[in-house]
């Protein structure tokens, strides 16, 4: 008897040690996934807030360059206004695609979050 009361006690330590341990190991990959996660959404901030940085930096050269040329040679202001409006023209397009390539991110980073967790609840 107290040797079958002995192993009964054994079985249920060792059982609930094994889900403590599960359940430490599902916490540990949650963090994981979630650091993982901010981390590349601070890296796409700080990637995106950079190359627009550099593209108003350009677009600001460009208009000065253009500025400048003008005052040159005011003979020829017409092919000037027109390289201009080309020039702010792709700076908006490269600034749009930028921005939508962002939100595509976001949501892909979004989506694999959840359909982590998802796994997680159901396997």
């Amino acid at each position: 008897m107290n040797v079958l009361f002995i192993i009964i006690i054994i079985i249920i330590i060792i059982i609930i040690i094994i889900i403590i341990i599960i359940i430490i190991i599902i916490i540990i990959i949650i963090i994981i996934i979630v650091v993982v996660v901010l981390v590349v959404i601070i890296v796409v901030v700080v990637v995106v807030v950079v190359v627009v940085v550099i593209i108003v930096i350009i677009g600001i050269i460009v208009v000065i360059v253009v500025v400048i040329i003008i005052i040159i040679s005011s003979s020829s202001s017409i092919i000037i206004i027109i390289v201009v409006v080309v020039v702010v023209v792709v700076i908006i397009v490269v600034v749009v695609i930028i921005i939508i390539i962002i939100i595509i991110i976001i949501i892909i980073i979004n989506n694999f979050f959840f359909f982590s967790l998802f796994f997680f609840f159901f396997f």
